[in-house]
């Protein structure tokens, strides 16, 4: 007995040690990895575990058909609101004044290197090969050709272009048999997100200094969060209240934001208000076209499904494709003389 209390000693100080370790590691992380450590520690989101190998085969389809109906029943809606309204005001596009963006740089093995260094090895059920031989540093002059080629051509690999599905519980307390309490994450292949991160370090530089960004955009840029966006608020607001204006607050909360994103408007609005053009916007194209996607769950996956709309969340380029996508409603705002904040 007295052997079981000491190694029931040893096993809950070791536990604690590993807790207030990655406790103390958050402090050099950035406050969403900081969430996500809480979040791991806490169990929190994870589904249920208590599924067996056959009802996880049988939700697989159910998942999947329920994610694709969910857009295909809000693009529905919003079609129908639409045709409702007389004489609909559509808002035009602002045109791009500034440089065009239209070929990418050539990258350099030493750019891909860093990624490397930087990037967790996470892997997934559809990647080529193991996150960890890739950033054993063996493929870096092969990825910096594979990127080259692939940005100078406009075309992004079709091998690339599958995404596996993890449904991910939104809050603990929902009911874990019923898809509507899941968001659909995507897993895509570990060197695909290597060239989306060699891609947006030339892309993003040049969305961001376009005057038709939205500049009021916390999330999804660097040096920016739903943090800098409360501060931001809660200032205009001390701002109105020091001279006597009273301030109304409106939130709107979108639906599948990540999903419904219209590829022909979102290519559009590069063009015209961000001046993307040549093989650059020919990639971005061809990123956006032909995507697939299935349900993973245990060992089972759905039957593949095209993905007509968004953006694949979990993706690297995905948040600043949103964010440009969505930039015209600050100009809708201020045009009513109206401040807009953007938490994302």
């Amino acid at each position: 007995m007295s052997s079981c209390r000491i190694a029931n000693k040893l096993i809950n100080k070791s536990r604690q040690d590993y807790y207030q370790n990655r406790l103390l590691e958050c402090d050099k992380l950035s406050a969403a990895k900081r969430w996500q450590t809480v979040n791991e520690l806490l169990h929190a989101h994870q589904t249920d575990k208590t599924r067996t190998d056959a009802e996880n085969r049988d939700l697989v389809n159910s998942f999947s058909t329920f994610f694709v109906s969910k857009i295909s029943g809000l693009k529905s809606a919003v079609s129908n609101k639409l045709a409702s309204i007389s004489n609909p005001v559509f808002f035009q596009d602002s045109f791009h004044t500034g440089h065009l963006l239209h070929i990418c740089q050539p990258v350099t093995t030493a750019e891909v290197l860093r990624i490397l260094h930087s990037v967790p090895p996470k892997s997934s059920s559809v990647d080529f090969v193991p996150p960890s031989l890739v950033k054993s540093c063996v493929f870096a002059e092969l990825i910096a050709e594979l990127a080259n080629r692939s940005f100078s051509n406009g075309c992004f690999s079709a091998c690339f272009k599958h995404a596996a599905i993890t449904p991910l519980l939104k809050k603990p307390t929902l009911e874990t048999s019923d898809p509507s309490s899941y968001r659909p994450i995507s897993s895509l292949d570990f060197i695909s997100e290597i060239l989306e991160r060699l891609f947006l370090a030339h892309f993003q530089p040049h969305v961001l200094v376009c005057s038709n960004f939205n500049h009021h955009q916390s999330a999804y840029r660097p040096r920016h969060s739903t943090e800098t966006s409360l501060l931001s608020t809660l200032d205009t607001i001390y701002r109105a209240s020091d001279i006597g204006s009273s301030t109304l607050l409106v939130s709107l909360d979108l639906s599948a934001a990540f999903d419904t994103i219209d590829h022909v408007t979102l290519i559009n609005r590069l063009r015209t208000s961000f001046g993307i053009t040549g093989s650059v916007l020919s990639w971005l194209q061809s990123y956006l076209s032909n995507r697939t996607q299935s349900v993973r769950i245990g060992h089972h996956s759905s039957t593949p499904t095209k993905c007509t709309t968004g953006v694949p969340k979990g993706s690297v380029l995905g948040p600043l494709l949103f964010a440009t996508y969505t930039s015209p409603s600050a100009t809708i705002t201020r045009s009513f003389q109206v401040c807009p904040r953007d938490s994302g």
